[in-house]
């Protein structure tokens, strides 16, 4: 089984549910990548900035893997989840300022 090893801010994680190229399909469920598995596994992860990062660079690769693919699907596929996704550093951040 492939995994990789990606993190931001001193946190490492596997994530298991890696895109085969140049599909972009999940090498575990074959589901378009990323499917939710590999969402859940990338906010567990990075901090918000570096999942918008990290993704906005697979979309770039995948652009060039699938040149069919319409810019608003890559962005809903790619990017949109994670501009909106409850990363740790945010839910950190939320209840900091709750509790202030």
């Amino acid at each position: 089984m492939t995994v990789d090893r990606v993190g931001g801010r001193g946190r490492v994680a596997e994530v298991d549910h890696v895109a085969v190229r140049p599909s972009w399909r999940c090498r575990v469920c074959g589901q378009p990548w990323p499917c939710d598995p590999a969402k859940a596994q990338l906010i567990a992860a990075y901090d918000r900035i570096g999942l918008c990062m990290y993704v906005a660079e697979r979309s770039v690769e995948a652009a060039h893997d699938l040149p069919g693919l319409a810019p608003a699907v890559a962005y809903v596929r790619f990017l949109a989840w994670a501009r909106t996704a409850r990363t740790r550093s945010a839910t950190t951040m939320t209840t900091k300022r709750e509790g202030e």
